[in-house]
């Protein structure tokens, strides 16, 4: 990223410690993150044959990742879960990403929420994916995944204007992930269901959530540093 991307990036991904598993009151702040643009490249997840090379001549710097989910009863319904995970180069433009992964099976864990914000989280083991990425981008693709909703997060909120998700405020819950590349536990996202996305279903405040079938959708771009 530029040094002028940078600066203008919105450095506001948070991170629940270790030294803090359980709380609010103490959350540290960790970045650079950027902007999905979810408004430029559309609310749903670009499909893995999506016009993209999957070339090996730039390594990625950013990762986003899309889920849905039938949720009953608090976990989401194995064959009825597909994750998408799109790499992104330095320019940060989600709408054009190197290539994506589809994940149609992954194997789902019931974990206890690390947080009170968080209602509902679950071990992700992907498994094999649909995709136009290059053996040498699959290894960049975090594994071990951890996922959530719960509330929707303040930060994740001043974002829905650009976003185009400013009208369905009162109607979202945030979205969560953890990954194999830190501790960190990111709220990147935006959760809801298609009546939530329309408007018509208010979020609960505590969990479970109702049943459903539930889009995750990322507001930031979650770094690959370090991979």
């Amino acid at each position: 990223m530029s040094s002028t991307r940078a600066s203008a990036a919105f450095a506001a991904l948070v991170m629940f410690t270790s030294l803090c598993q359980g709380c609010t009151s103490d959350l540290a702040w960790e970045g650079p993150g950027d902007t999905a643009n979810l408004a430029d490249s559309g609310d749903e997840p670009l499909d893995s044959d999506s016009d993209t090379d999957g070339s090996d001549s730039v390594d990625p710097s950013w990762w986003s990742l899309s889920v849905t989910a039938l949720i009953e009863e608090g976990l989401p319904v194995q064959g009825d879960t597909t994750l998408v995970v799109s790499l992104i180069d330095d320019t940060a433009d989600a709408s054009s990403p190197i290539c994506q992964a589809t994940y149609a099976q992954p194997e789902l864990t019931v974990l206890d929420p690390p947080d009170p914000s968080i209602y509902h989280w679950w071990q992700i083991a992907p498994g094999e994916p649909t995709t136009d990425c290059s053996a040498h981008l699959l290894t960049w693709i975090p594994t071990g995944l951890e996922l959530g909703v719960g509330s929707l997060h303040p930060d994740i909120a001043s974002l829905l204007e650009p976003s185009g998700y400013a009208e369905v405020e009162p109607y979202l819950y945030g979205a969560y992930v953890r990954s194999d590349l830190g501790q960190a536990i990111w709220t990147y996202g935006i959760a809801a269901t298609t009546a939530g996305f329309a408007g018509d279903q208010l979020p609960v405040s505590a969990p479970p959530v109702p049943d459903g079938t539930y889009s995750l959708l990322p507001i930031y771009l979650l770094p690959l540093q370090g991979r």
